[in-house]
């Protein structure tokens, strides 16, 4: 593969992996193939002045055959670092994730509790969303208008899997001062999922 089409490939990447996507880019560029296995592996730190993993360049005659098998493989390893993240889903397949790693069944009246009751913080779930999310509620501190969350309410809710644990972390840290187990979030979204029009 050239330059070029991975290049084009990288392109749709997406923002979740835009940062590794460019170091990679630019060692692929370089030619600085020895920092490609660490850039790949820890996105977060800039590019190593002093690489950990140091392999010998290629020749001149096996530069354009060494890109392509090093392009072709950071190819493969985006996408199956990409692919899980940015999958989209649908909220079914979410509670049935949620329920396996829970290990037990969800309950809806369990889930209906955890929204509306406060957990010793100042807010709850309904702050926010109202006690019954079939309808737009408004945050408590902001007054930022927020979308219906119950599913068949709003089509857009649990659709990607990323952003739903973006939201379910952020939202139980402000309500519980702690992430959400995955036994409570297969409760409260099999609650939503019971609200229908």
């Amino acid at each position: 593969m050239s330059l070029p089409g991975l290049n084009a490939a990288l392109s749709g990447s997406g923002a979740i992996a835009g940062g590794v996507v460019r170091r990679l880019k630019e060692a692929l560029r370089s030619r600085t193939y020895d920092r490609i296995p660490e850039v790949a592996m820890n996105p977060e730190s800039p590019m190593p002045l002093t690489p950990l993993i140091t392999a010998p360049r290629p020749s001149a005659a096996n530069a354009s055959r060494g890109l392509g098998l090093v392009a072709a493989a950071l190819l493969l390893l985006v996408a199956a670092a990409i692919a899980p993240a940015s999958r989209a889903a649908n909220p079914s397949e979410l509670l049935a994730g949620y329920t396996a790693q829970a290990g037990s069944p969800p309950s809806p009246a369990r889930g209906q509790q955890l929204f509306t009751a406060p957990h010793g913080r100042e807010w709850s779930c309904s702050s926010c969303h109202g006690a019954l999310p079939t309808r737009a509620g408004k945050h408590a501190s902001t007054g930022k208008a927020i979308g219906a969350l119950a599913p068949a309410f709003n089509a857009e809710r649990f659709t990607d899997a990323a952003r739903t644990e973006k939201w379910f972390r952020r939202n139980c840290n402000d309500v519980m001062g702690r992430e959400c187990t995955a036994g409570e979030k297969a409760d409260v979204l099999s609650w939503l999922l019971t609200l229908k029009p």
